[in-house]
């Protein structure tokens, strides 16, 4: 074999090797960086969130009676009101956030005089809020404990806070420390399906309701209503009326 063949070999064999410690190299720093951003998104997900829960939100709800109806969902004030007004809502939605603080309060102060109980129908996915499922499970497992109003009052705040964010799962987690959940109980209940269950209960409801477009939605008496103050205002008067 002449001297020009074997040289022409050796150095295809360097290429070669050379090649192949590159593809090592960028397979390895490949790895490094897959671990690097697993490690940073670990501690980042599993660091505390901050989940202010206003003096508002406790003061709204203080005093008044907690239960829920026969599917599970959330119902504010006495049973037996001679009024029920129910929000078809979804955390994830900012045209509920709005209903929250525009309206909410005024129902609430409705459901002090005794003229309405409040229903809360839990549904996600008509927002662009990430996590919304997250939210809906995180405040029923908070109303095991008789914390669902003020989960829900909180979840909203965080909605205006911090807009995508609002329902990371740490944030969620944080948010029962600062409502002072017990916090084994309330995991207890999102590894569960109960949550699931209501909300399975909520979407059932909502594809039998006539005139359904969205939410929030209300229902005064189980008939949809104009979804403004006044167009509630006047659904109520009507149904004491007829009472």
């Amino acid at each position: 074999m002449s001297s020009n063949r074997m040289r022409t070999r050796e150095r295809r064999r360097a290429r070669e090797q050379q090649s192949r410690r590159q593809r090592q190299m960028l397979l390895l720093a490949a790895v490094v960086v897959i671990a690097a951003v697993a490690v940073l998104a670990y501690v980042i997900t599993s660091q505390p969130a901050e989940a202010p829960v206003s003096d508002a939100v406790f003061a709204s709800y203080e005093g008044i009676p907690h239960s829920e109806t026969d599917e599970g969902f959330p119902l504010l004030g006495d049973p037996a009101a001679p009024v029920q007004v129910s929000e078809i809502s979804s955390f994830d939605c900012p045209s509920c956030g709005n209903f929250y603080r525009t309206v909410t309060p005024a129902l609430i102060e409705r459901v002090k005089t005794g003229d309405i109980s409040f229903v809360y129908i839990p549904i996600f996915g008509t927002g662009g809020i990430p996590n919304g499922e997250g939210a809906n499970r995180a405040a029923l497992c908070a109303g095991e404990q008789d914390r669902f109003w003020e989960y829900h009052g909180a979840l909203f705040e965080w909605q205006m806070t911090y807009a995508n964010q609002a329902f990371a799962s740490n944030r969620l987690a944080s948010g029962v420390d600062n409502l002072g959940i017990d916090r084994a109980a309330w995991d207890a209940c999102m590894a569960s399906g109960r949550p699931d269950d209501v909300i399975r209960a909520a979407n059932t409801l909502v594809s039998r309701t006539e005139g359904f477009r969205g939410t929030p939605s209300v229902l005064v008496d189980g008939v949809m209503v104009d979804s403004t103050l006044a167009g509630i205002e006047a659904a109520i008067a009507s149904a004491l009326v007829s009472g």
